[in-house]
């Protein structure tokens, strides 16, 4: 049986949320094409031998990659943000080997570059295999986040801190894993130095693995901003890259197109595994996402007309990009 889906108009769009983040947004480090340019600001990382690899679309160059060998720590010398009042850090990692006794460091500010002190914001992933989120003035502990999501090897997690007022959160792949007050007796360490990949030193626990898509906000996130970071948006590079050959039954039409698209899945309808269709521009926004079900009507003309990424995924996480041409 060939199933055939059609898709004619309405769905959320993301807009609003999307500005919401560009407002918070102090820093962004995406390392599309193999760079540790600041995308909205001047605060670039600094690398004695930064190399990169694939992201979690296996697109090549578009994470940063660090090993005990080679790139040890990527690093900027600025505040980013105001730790004495609310603030969020949201990336993606993955670890590239078994977790070791020492862990692996991801994210870390000190007071200084040279001090020995303990990081005022610390995430790692601990010998136990959880990420910890540990939240400091020196070394007096005001908050330690733990998860329980146990972290995995060659496994890509997305991290949300958030600290709120007087309680700090933790978010693992868009789930709420950890609460906790925060202690006020102290005030957060200020920061000067931020480092990726360790805590700027102590070089045993260097990260075996990639880091991506790293954001400073100077303000709280809340769970819909949270879960769009976690869904979208995606860099363009890596909607372009998501090219897979089991998926050439995937067929869109008509393309180009003044608004009605019809998505035709070729397989039989035992077969049949596609989750979730999202549509976003050039520059990586997403615009619309939609459940997929037998029918679906969707509109398209609200957009102007133009080119367009049709994301398709199926329900083992694989996805597939279709470029879609508005009129």
């Amino acid at each position: 049986m060939i199933k055939k889906i059609l898709f004619i108009a309405a769905c959320v769009s993301f807009t609003t949320v999307q500005a919401q983040l560009e407002k918070k947004l102090k820093a962004y480090y995406s390392f599309d094409s193999a760079n540790l340019r600041d995308q909205v600001g001047s605060l670039d990382l600094n690398a004695a031998s930064a190399t990169y690899g694939s992201d979690r679309f296996n697109v090549a160059n578009q994470s940063l990659l660090f090993s005990a060998s080679g790139n040890k720590q990527a690093s900027v010398e600025d505040s980013i943000m105001d730790l004495g009042n609310d603030f969020s850090i949201s990336f993606w990692f993955k670890v590239n080997s078994n977790i070791s006794s020492n862990g692996h460091n991801l994210v870390s500010s000190r007071k200084s570059k040279t001090n020995m002190e303990m990081g005022a914001v610390e995430i790692l992933v601990w010998r136990d295999s959880h990420i910890y989120c540990n939240v400091r003035n020196f070394f007096t502990e005001l908050s330690e986040l733990r998860s329980t999501t146990q972290v995995l090897k060659d496994t890509w997690y997305h991290i949300a801190l958030v600290r709120k007022a007087d309680s700090t959160y933790l978010y693992v792949n868009n789930q709420l894993e950890h609460k906790l007050p925060l202690s006020t007796s102290f005030n957060v360490s200020p920061a000067v130095f931020w480092a990726l990949g360790s805590d700027g030193g102590n070089a045993t626990r260097i990260l075996n693995g990639n880091i991506d898509d790293v954001r400073f906000f100077n303000d709280d996130l809340n769970a819909a901003e949270i879960d769009t970071l976690y869904r979208a948006p995606l860099n363009a590079n890596s909607i372009k890259g998501m090219v897979n050959a089991k998926w050439r039954w995937l067929m869109v039409y008509p393309n180009p197109s003044k608004g009605v698209v019809t998505f035709n899945d070729q397989r039989s309808l035992a077969t049949s595994t596609i989750k979730t269709v999202s549509l976003y521009d050039l520059q990586g926004m997403l615009l619309l996402k939609q459940f997929f079900a037998d029918e679906i009507t969707l509109s398209l003309k609200q957009w102007k007309a133009g080119n367009y990424f049709a994301v398709i995924e199926n329900e083992k996480g694989e996805m597939q990009s279709l470029k879609v041409i508005l009129l």
